[in-house]
């Protein structure tokens, strides 16, 4: 089980205006979102937040594309007690990262050392050093993915609320750079609570209300740290988000003048 403190990760990018690269030509009918391949994005803002060990909530704060904040941020990566959680992270934020890295000078040996138990690109553990959770629930790739979105509404989140990825690069034109961040407070707030249900799945959790601690935590810190995430916490469903399954402990013995009834499985697997 994960042993580790957690950095859960979200980045916003658009298109890096000193290298803008080429534009994919559409065919008719394609309405694929222009993604650009990382040596052409330029971050907006990278959402970091913070859980213990336990995947209690510790602290939020948002990164930039200064020199200043990716050496922070890569310290944070060289922290081997730390892991990331992504949603996609594989594929996207952290391919991003470490091309906004390649452009400003910035090392990051722990990504690159692929040692034997600390390879950030090791797909097949949910102990090492990265946790792609889109990976991860798809078996990695074997099952149809779907999105945040989906993942979060499927718990109680509100998902993406109205904005998406695609929407960025016309808000950072517009000059909405304060939208932006609460957007993406919001996806580190979804994957959050989808890293805490995938904890629960694998038995990450000591029982029911350690979980239902930790998931309140990211909610009410998330507020405190980002208010103006109050508006979107409103719509949790938080009877939903908490609702996780833990079967009773049997007794390890039959009480006295026990009579079996019918509601009884008819055999035991002991």
């Amino acid at each position: 089980m994960n042993t580790r403190s957690s950095l859960i990760i979200d980045v916003e990018g658009v298109r890096n205006p000193d290298l803008p690269g080429k534009v994919k030509e559409r065919e008719e009918g394609d309405d694929t979102p222009d993604i650009p391949s990382p040596i052409n994005t330029q971050i907006v803002v990278i959402g970091a937040m913070m859980l213990d060990e336990r995947m209690q909530y510790r602290k939020f704060r948002f990164f930039t594309e200064t020199r200043e904040d990716l050496v922070e941020f890569a310290t944070l990566l060289n922290n081997t007690k730390l892991r990331v959680v992504t949603f996609n992270g594989r594929r996207y934020d952290l391919p991003v990262i470490t091309h906004a890295m390649f452009r400003h000078g910035i090392q990051c040996r722990r990504y690159y050392s692929a040692s034997k138990n600390d390879d950030f690109r090791y797909r097949y553990s949910i102990n090492g050093p990265h946790l792609d959770l889109l990976d991860h629930l798809s078996d990695f790739g074997n099952a149809r993915r779907s999105g945040l979105d989906q993942y979060a509404k499927a718990i109680g989140l509100p998902g993406k609320d109205g904005t998406s990825g695609d929407d960025v690069q016309g808000m950072w034109t517009r000059g909405e750079i304060e939208a932006i961040r609460n957007y993406n407070a919001q996806d580190v707030l979804c994957t959050a609570a989808v890293a805490l249900r995938d904890q629960w799945m694998v038995g990450g959790f000591k029982n029911k209300a350690e979980f239902q601690r930790a998931a309140r935590g990211v909610v009410e810190g998330m507020v405190r740290d980002v208010p103006a995430l109050a508006e979107y916490t409103s719509k949790i469903n938080m009877d939903r988000f908490l609702d996780v399954f833990e079967r009773p402990v049997a007794p390890t013995q039959p009480p006295p003048n026990h009579v079996p009834t019918d509601t009884e499985p008819p055999f035991s697997l002991e």
